[in-house]
């Protein structure tokens, strides 16, 4: 399982792409090491704690959107309860196709368990 947690606020539509383009170099790395091999993934914005606005650019959300649809991502379990975060990600997971494999919660511990069960 991949896990990232979201602890800074994304302000800005600069910044927004550095921290996506930097994760997408980590993962590119981690799933280069297991191919073939499917990852699920845990997103815990919870650390935000609803101080969040959507600042992302589209330059974004198309890295975030590819990530999503990458062959070897499997299920995600979305840890918010915040609105513009909810609407962020669906507009991500429509462009990415795997609306079916996302999943919110407001319990890292439930979704990690969800992840655990879902192949």
């Amino acid at each position: 399982m991949i896990s990232v947690t979201f602890v800074r606020e994304i302000t800005n539509a600069e910044f927004s792409v550095e921290l996506a383009e930097a994760l997408e170099k980590r993962v590119s790395l981690l799933i280069q090491g297991h191919p073939g091999k499917i990852f699920n993934v845990l997103i815990d914005f919870s650390p935000l704690a609803g101080r969040t606005r959507n600042a992302s650019s589209f330059r974004a959300r198309r890295i975030y959107a590819r990530l999503a649809a990458h062959k070897q991502a499997g299920n995600f379990g979305i840890v918010t309860d915040n609105v513009f975060i909810k609407n962020f990600i669906n507009i991500i997971f429509r462009f990415s196709g795997k609306g079916e494999k996302m999943k919110f919660f407001n319990d890292r511990d439930e979704a990690a368990e969800w992840l655990k069960k879902s192949k």
